[in-house]
């Protein structure tokens, strides 16, 4: 029932955009699930353009504006690009909502934007055909993982899964 939905909210959160951009702003966080869920990428791609677009528009912005936008940047855009293969978009974005999350001192954002990262890099290893250049990858990816343990507490198994295959791949 939900589902149905979703295209009057997407449809309400653009005409918000120009209006309203600060409502516009959090559109993806109740959306963002469901779309996900719903293997609708391009969808989770047009609502985290409407947030990001909409966040950049409001004069004075504030924390939970600039949370939206960091938000849909890593949830929705790197989200995206990582399923699809375009893993250079999908770090960038994640650099950028990175960066938005530290200088807001929010860790959460921060934990979500190091496991990507790790991600991007054990997806780009597994695809990789030269053995150092694979063993490098996951060695970066292991790093990332481990550097903020605390930060995001399923990253440990995650890491320990890492060093198993940094440690099979070695072995090519």
């Amino acid at each position: 029932l939900a589902l149905l939905q979703v295209p009057n909210a997407v449809g309400f959160a653009r005409l918000c955009s120009d209006c309203c951009p600060d409502a516009a702003a959090m559109a993806f966080e109740p959306l963002d699930k469901l779309l996900k869920r719903s293997g609708q990428k391009r969808l989770v791609l047009e609502v985290a353009q409407i947030t990001v677009e909409s966040a950049r528009k409001v004069d004075s912005q504030n924390e939970d504006v600039r949370k939206a936008e960091a938000k849909a940047l890593i949830c929705g855009y790197a989200w995206v690009y990582q399923r699809i293969g375009q893993f250079d978009q999908a770090e960038q974005v994640a650099a950028e909502s990175l960066r938005i999350g530290e200088n807001l001192g929010w860790n959460r954002n921060t934990a979500f934007c190091l496991k990507c990262s790790g991600r991007l890099r054990r997806v780009r290893a597994e695809q990789e055909s030269n053995g150092r250049t694979a063993t490098k990858l996951l060695g970066e990816a292991v790093s990332i993982f481990s550097w903020r343990l605390n930060a995001f507490p399923r990253a440990l198994s995650m890491a320990r899964h890492m060093r198993r295959l940094a440690i099979v791949t070695a072995c090519w």
